[in-house]
């Protein structure tokens, strides 16, 4: 009981300190002294990271396909080139020790106590040994031995003792070594391009000194005395000791000058444990935190130099090492946090492998670094070197290189139907070992939650953590457990993928969550069985019966080749949950659901006297991935195209094993990979979990809006269509989503019902591999569209962050879906600005496109940037009222939003983020997808116009047209609009605050829709007595009192009296009924095109009802005369014809109300036509042998 309290206590004061950033170090360790809490930090600028990412861009451009194939011919052309595997450098009797690659990668300095006796420049059989250890040179394949230091250029002064233990300076020319003479083993170093050599003492009188190693700056040097690490200051010859405690050795800088080393600690205890392992801290020894664990000594770090551009080893590996966990000394490679390890030296082998040193980069560029080590495969201890590693996974490639997606054959299925998959893999290094598949079910998703307290809205301060909220973000899906060969679903049926993350080390150790995972893998093969046509042609095939259970499934295809060698990356979907501790001791990651409630977070909410805190129970440090994720999938679940919004989810899974681009970006310091952040779930509010609000005071509520947090609350009315499980979507599909054609009975003419429109969410355009012939990536698809909207369609592209840039190539070529359909143009450069990237040419660095805020472009009917709370009547009230033409309408001003995609701490943005009402103190608020990383800025082409801009960085965000010729419109967005952030205020409510959660992108949404369709007027016109009337005429117009309303559209009532005016546009209307002999009434009704709550319900209103009142017949009277204008006319025919209402406007007669009445003038000419309706009329009269006149506007009231 006394250690679960003081876990809680110690956790309850994390949460103190809670911050919004993910650091890189996953710092456990207790350190030696105290240290301070983290500091915010802005994005790091590395100007050579970035330019090296453009240049890459614009060697691939868009389209990961093309990367691919690439790289993977590169890697299949290299395979048929010969190369030496291990080559000996040294065979000589004496022993080679301690090898070190020089900087400039031309050199390789190492002690040995052999001669070069036959002075043929190696050091081999043939020559002898010495009497003592010297440092010596060599060229990377062996030639060229010689002493580094001539025996004639080594002073008096100098001890002429043992020289070991070299290490190379950044220049290449200058070495530091240990002399080791009568039991002082002080440093020295020696600039070998002088001649003589000059060496320097740097030490003087030390004992014990081991191991050496020379800082990236070259102005200190770690060293090992007496199994601890101590600096050395070159300059003022000062040494202060890192470590203490236990047995710290080995000290190896890494190239961003942090420190390698290896430790007996047990960082649980804090006491020397039984084993060594590899630890880093940072140069100042601060921060130190073990890699490696396990049963076995790791020893011997070595860095990767993997900040080098040529690196290939530095993309997954961070250092070398020696290790017995295979009962002998062996070299392995792991990257910086130990969850990949990979053996270098050969798998079985007895002899003993140790004191790696790696190429700083490859010779010829595009190569694998080689690794330079000691063995003693020849009895002595020589130096050998390996020039060809197999560090890559197998590639989805046929045999040439060429890039090729697995196939699942039929895509579209029933449940229980058997399906064919195959994936073509190869291994060019060491060859393909097995294949598998595992399928996920895309109806299932899994979600993790970022805690946060930096302004919820009342921020953290040192006496509490303030309002605290959990946000939930999509991270996985379900396995689906089934046997492929009958069908039937195991026990479960759907696995828990993020519990299995969490066994695995918090989801850090990607090995022992490939073991968990593998027993619901499905085994492919290439020998001839199980659907296989042929066996050994590199085509991986199984046939594969689906369970009895209606899905659509995302299938990750797992190749491993003869090196154990598999695609594997660690993925972080958003920044949050991030406490300290203690000195130099951090939790953090994405906290779990509940074991037993998936769409709930593993929290605890403590409330003591002064508050609330919401302290996480158990989390994730990162999403580990194995295989190639997402690249197929099937379905075996019926599709209905009955709901009035087809949502087309285009690849919006992501793919977690991309990371080529999240790497490359320069100006972000990020750890997201963004193409592989899921963005599926964060359209619809009854799937992904709303956020869960803990404010801090007591006294202080929460008002939360249920599943409204998303655009569309309900999913069920939403028909969603994966082109990833289904495949493209047909042309008749889309079809069906067009606005339907008829015509208007009162204005006589053809007019557009737009009752459904299209949501096409494509939020990794040209950053991930798909299908072209389904993405919108590919023209087949944009030509569909193109059609679409040709024929009047409604379209939503709301994640288009990549569009700009992939569909033209990074502006390389134009795109006529892109400028003519969507209105939008995009160039590698825009007003300053790479249009892919907020960079301003001119000062280089400009803040992110993180912040949006609206073109003052006409007061809209609905203001896109206001309506951030549920149900917000954001309909125009003018004052004094004025006429508004929804045909002529621009829906939309919009004021500032905030994109998540990484922490952005600054308030001098002015106007301040909105929904703003709270103090920034980390500068992060909301729920938004966390993957607006690479937004795009467009130019607007005539006609359309920009709903949002960037505040920085950038120009126009959002583009909204409405084609007048066809009618058809489209909203594009080319940032993600999961990102949108929420936010949250502060509301009073008589005495009581609460935090109330805004809704911002479900607002905006109902916008877009209203914008996209067109809305009903309904309701049903009766006489005084409530019997119906049929055939009247009602209008939809505005200026109903002016001389000349603008009418939009009519209807007739029906035999019940009911009608419906459709075609619509979002507006406020006045409805009129006038009919001949009728009192004429009116109302006035405000129409939507989507229903408000969810979006996707074509919106009617209802319940306009008219009550007539029968008016007293008039009449018209007159005379007809010769020309004279005194002669009667007698018996003259007079008609008078409806033409209008008493107001001259549009009119259908209804059932028993003549359209014409007749009577002839008497003796006198005069004439009187009684009981006549009121209407607007045309009079007509004629007789023989005279021309006909006819007067108009002859209105009956």
């Amino acid at each position: 009981m006394q250690i679960e309290s003081q876990k809680i206590w110690r956790n309850i004061f994390a949460v103190f300190f809670a911050i919004g950033v993910l650091w890189a170090a996953f710092a456990h360790s207790p350190s030696n002294s105290p240290i301070a809490p983290p500091q915010q930090r802005q994005p790091a600028y590395d100007p050579n990271a970035l330019n090296r990412w453009l240049q890459e861009r614009n060697r691939f451009s868009p389209g990961l396909e093309r990367r691919l194939q690439v790289e993977w011919q590169s890697r299949a052309l290299k395979s048929r080139q010969a190369r030496g595997q291990e080559t000996p450098l040294t065979a000589a009797p004496g022993e080679e020790l301690n090898p070190t690659w020089s900087p400039d990668g031309r050199t390789i300095a190492f002690s040995t106590n052999s001669v070069d006796s036959n002075n043929d420049k190696k050091l081999d059989q043939n020559d002898g040994v010495g009497q003592r250890f010297r440092i010596w040179l060599m060229n990377p394949d062996g030639s060229n031995a010689r002493p580094a230091i001539p025996e004639s250029d080594i002073p008096p002064t100098v001890p002429k003792g043992d020289e070991l233990f070299p290490a190379w300076f950044p220049d290449s020319a200058t070495i530091a070594f240990v002399i080791s003479a009568g039991g002082v083993t002080d440093i020295y170093t020696a600039n070998l391009r002088t001649s003589p050599v000059q060496i320097q003492r740097r030490t003087f009188g030390l004992r014990g000194v081991r191991k050496i190693s020379v800082a990236p700056s070259g102005a200190e040097i770690a060293f090992e005395q007496n199994s601890q690490i101590f600096l050395l200051a070159l300059d003022t010859g000062n040494i202060r000791q890192l470590t203490t405690g236990g047995r710290n050795r080995n000290p190896s800088y890494l190239p961003d000058g942090r420190i390698l080393f290896e430790s007996n600690i047990d960082p649980n205890t804090g006491q020397p444990g039984t084993y060594f392992h590899i630890w880093v801290m940072r140069g100042d020894g601060q921060n130190p935190r073990r890699i490696t664990s396990g049963n076995q000594n790791d020893t011997e770090p070595a860095p990767v130099y993997f900040t080098n551009p040529n690196t290939n080893l530095g993309q997954q590996f961070a250092f070398a090492f020696t290790s017995d966990r295979n009962g002998n000394r062996d070299i392995f490679l792991s990257d910086e946090n130990g969850t990949t390890i990979r053996q270098v030296s050969p798998v079985g082998n007895r002899t003993q492998e140790f004191q790696a040193t790696v190429e700083p980069f490859p010779a010829i560029p595009g190569n694998i670094e080689r690794i330079a080590f000691v063995t003693t495969r020849s009895g002595s201890q020589d130096i050998w070197v390996i020039s060809s590693i197999d560090i890559f996974p197998p590639m989805l490639s046929d045999r040439l290189g060429n890039p090729k997606l697995p196939q699942i054959t039929p895509q579209i299925n029933l449940p229980g139907d058997t399906v064919t998959l195959t994936a073509h893999v190869h291994d060019p290094e060491s060859g393909v070992d097995k294949v598998y598949a595992i399928f996920k079910s895309a109806d299932d998703p899994m979600f993790l939650w970022a805690v946060h307290s930096e302004g919820f809205p009342d921020g953290a301060s040192q006496q509490n953590p303030g309002d605290q909220a959990a946000i939930s973000h999509e991270a996985d899906w379900m396995i689906v457990n089934f046997d492929p060969n009958t069908g039937q679903e195991g026990n479960p049926p759907l696995v828990n993928t993020l519990e299995l993350m969490y066994q695995a080390n918090e989801g850090t150790n990607l090995g022992e969550y490939w073991r968990l995972i593998q027993p619901y893998a499905i085994e492919l093969f290439d020998d001839g069985t199980n659907g296989d046509q042929r066996a050994n042609d590199g085509i991986y095939t199984r046939r594969i019966k689906l369970p009895p259970t209606p899905r659509d499934y995302y299938v990750t295809i797992v190749p491993i080749d003869k090196a154990g060698n598999m695609p594997e990356t660690l993925t972080y979907i958003a920044l949050g949950t991030v406490y300290f501790i203690g000195p130099g001791n951090f939790i953090f990651g994405m906290v779990m659901p509940e074991r037993d409630a998936p769409f709930s977070p593993d929290i605890t909410i403590i409330t003591t006297q002064q508050g609330r805190i919401l302290l996480p129970n158990r989390a994730l440090s990162a999403v580990p991935n194995i295989g190639y994720d997402n690249l197929v999938g099937c379905t075996s679940k019926p599709f209905a195209a009955d709901k009035d919004v087809l949502f087309v989810s285009d690849y919006a899974c992501g793919q977690k094993w991309t990371t080529e681009r999240a790497r490359g970006l320069g100006n972000f310091q990020v750890f997201l990979n963004y193409p592989g952040i899921p963005t599926e779930t964060y359209y619809f509010g009854d799937i992904k979990p709303r956020p869960l609000i803990v404010p801090y005071s007591l006294q202080k509520g929460v008002i939360l809006r249920g599943a409204f947090h998303c655009p569309f609350p309900f999913s069920s009315l939403v028909a969603v269509w994966r082109t990833l499980c289904r495949g493209p979507v047909p042309d008749e599909i889309l079809s069906l989503y067009l606005p339907r054609s008829f015509v208007d009975p009162v204005l006589n003419m053809t007019r557009l019902h737009a009752e459904r429109s299209v949501v096409w969410l494509a939020p990794y355009t040209g950053s991930i591999w798909v299908d072209e012939k389904v993405s919108l990536e590919g023209p087949v698809t944009q030509g569909k569209l193109a059609r679409f909207l040709s024929r009047s369609g409604r379209l939503l592209i709301p994640s288009g962050q990549d569009l700009g840039w992939a569909l033209t190539l990074n502006g390389q070529v134009t795109n006529d879906f892109l400028n003519t359909y969507l209105k939008a143009r995009f160039s590698r450069v825009l007003s300053g600005f790479y249009g892919d990237y907020s960079l301003d040419l001119i000062s280089v660095y400009q803040a992110e496109r993180h912040k949006l805020q609206g073109q003052l472009i006409a007061s809209g009917i609905h203001n896109w940037g206001q309506g951030l709370t549920f149900n917000e009547d954001a309909l125009t009230a003018d004052s004094p009222p004025q006429l508004r033409d929804p045909d002529q309408e621009r829906h939309g001003t919009a004021s500032g939003i905030e994109l998540l995609g990484f922490n952005r701490p600054d308030t001098t943005y002015d106007p301040p983020i909105n929904p703003s009402q709270y103090n920034p103190s980390f500068g992060f608020m909301g729920d938004g997808c966390e993957n607006a990383l690479v937004m795009d800025t467009v130019e607007v082409l005539t006609g359309a116009f920009a709903t949002y801009t960037y505040l920085q960085g950038g120009t126009n965000a959002g583009v909204q047209y409405r084609d007048p010729a066809t009618d058809y419109r489209v909203v594009t967005f080319f940032f993600p609009m999961e990102a949108m952030n929420n936010g949250f205020k502060n509301t009073t409510i008589g005495q009581v605050t609460y935090v109330e959660a805004l809704v911002f992108r479900h607002t905006l949404m109902n916008y877009i829709m209203d914008f996209l369709r067109t809305g009903v007027i309904a309701g049903k016109v009766v006489d005084t007595q409530g019997n119906p009337l049929e055939g009247f005429t009602v209008r939809a117009q505005i200026g109903s009192l002016q001389p000349q309303p603008i009418i939009f559209g009519g209807a007739l009532t029906q035999r019940d009296g009911s009608y419906q005016i459709i075609g619509l546009n979002t507006g406020v209307y006045d409805i009129e009924v006038s009919v001949p002999g009728w009192t004429s009434r009116l109302l006035r009704s405000p129409v939507e095109g989507v229903d408000d709550f969810d979006n996707a319900t074509s919106f009617v209103s209802l319940n306009n009802d008219f009550t007539m009142t029968k008016l007293p017949p008039g009449a018209i009277s007159g005379k007809v005369t010769e020309l004279d204008g005194t002669t009667p006319i007698v018996g003259a025919m007079i008609t008078a014809k409806i033409v209008a209402d008493e107001s001259g406007n549009p009119i259908v007669l209804p059932p028993g109300i003549p359209s014409t009445y007749t009577t002839t003038t008497k003796g006198d000419g005069t004439y009187r036509l009684e009981g006549l309706p009121n209407a607007t009329y045309e009079v007509t009269a004629s007789a023989p042998r005279h021309t006909s006149v006819t007067k108009t506007g002859i209105v009956v009231r």
